[in-house]
């Protein structure tokens, strides 16, 4: 592609239509504008030659000797800024939030329903002590310059050759991190989980989580995943509990009184016929309290309606009793 293909121009286009049409082209490519930026030196590298009249018309002669003296893509537009004094931008680069750890932590549904304090280890990485952050970018691991690009003034980033990009300077000799200028470090923290909390739960801690290295950077949050064990016998659901019981027959046709040991608390539940049909019977307020919210302990009835082979005189006397209930 030619350099007149590359502004979009013809061969004899006036120097305003050339002007004009790099102008709109450097504008729309320009890396500060999230242009590309090979395009942009392409665009740059046409018009350096287009515009200058000797360059042009060696460029346009058939042997086109400006190719030897000049390649075409040899050209890079950032390159006249290595003579150039340069400014350094005086705002701070972007913030930069790190990564959360997360940690997974399972508990006991009593210790759910109740509340718990555990001590937790974490293990982060963060700067050895050998280190500090670098002058030359003020720890940032790059610096904004101003140069300009032919009619226009550009800011780029560099990336800081002191510290090579990092942000920080250490000791090459250091026996604690061997040059890596980083260091592994384990720490026991006091968590408090609140009563009621549901099953995968989280808590975020703030600043306990990937530690900083350049000075843009935030560091991140713990995030505590609660996940509840499952109890034999005892169910969650919700902010409620779910007990089944093993019944027979005879027992709710009669009735009786089930005591249940909700982790020390002493529940009574009053089995009889009217729990027939719902195969339950719930206990109103005997859940679990979360957000001022309290649900219900629900005792689930497996019936076994199993019964022995009767003889006529005890067919009799079942068939008496169930006319005398109407049932």
């Amino acid at each position: 592609m030619s350099h007149y293909d590359t502004l979009g121009v013809s061969k004899d286009s006036s120097q305003d239509d050339i002007k004009k049409a790099y102008r709109k082209l450097a504008l729309q490519h320009h890396p500060d504008k999230g242009g590309n930026e090979e395009t942009f030196k392409k665009i740059s590298e046409a018009y350096d030659i287009l515009s200058d009249e000797d360059k042009r018309r060696q460029y346009d002669t058939p042997s086109n000797p400006f190719t030897s003296q000049f390649p075409q893509h040899g050209f890079n537009p950032f390159e006249m800024f290595s003579n150039m004094n340069i400014n350094i931008n005086p705002s701070n680069p972007q913030e930069i939030k790190l990564a959360d750890i997360q940690f997974s932590l399972p508990i006991s549904l009593e210790d759910s329903i109740r509340g718990i304090s555990r001590h937790i280890p974490i293990t982060y990485t963060t700067k050895c002590d050998c280190v500090s952050f670098c002058n030359n970018c003020n720890g940032y691991g790059s610096k904004i310059v101003q140069a300009r690009v032919s009619i226009f003034v550009t800011n780029i980033k560099q990336d800081c050759n002191h510290c090579n990009g990092r942000g920080i300077i250490g000791k090459s000799d250091c026996k604690d991190c061997e040059a890596t200028f980083s260091k592994e470090v384990t720490e026991t923290l006091d968590i408090v989980i609140p009563a009621g909390v549901p099953n995968h739960w989280t808590m975020r801690i703030p600043k306990k989580g990937t530690v900083p290295m350049r000075r843009n950077e935030i560091q991140g949050d713990l995030v505590v995943n609660i996940n509840i064990m499952e109890h034999p016998q005892i169910k969650k659901d919700g902010n409620n509990l779910i007990y089944h019981y093993n019944i027979k027959l005879r027992d709710i046709l009669i009735g009786v009184n089930l005591h249940i040991n909700k982790f020390g608390d002493n529940l009574v539940a009053n089995i009889n016929s009217k729990h027939l049909e719902s195969k339950q019977m719930i206990i109103k307020g005997k859940g679990i309290t979360w957000q001022n919210n309290t649900g219900d302990f629900i005792v689930k009835l497996n019936i076994d309606y199993k019964l022995k082979e009767l003889t006529e005189e005890e067919l009799k006397l079942l068939q008496e009793t169930f006319d005398k209930i109407s049932w």
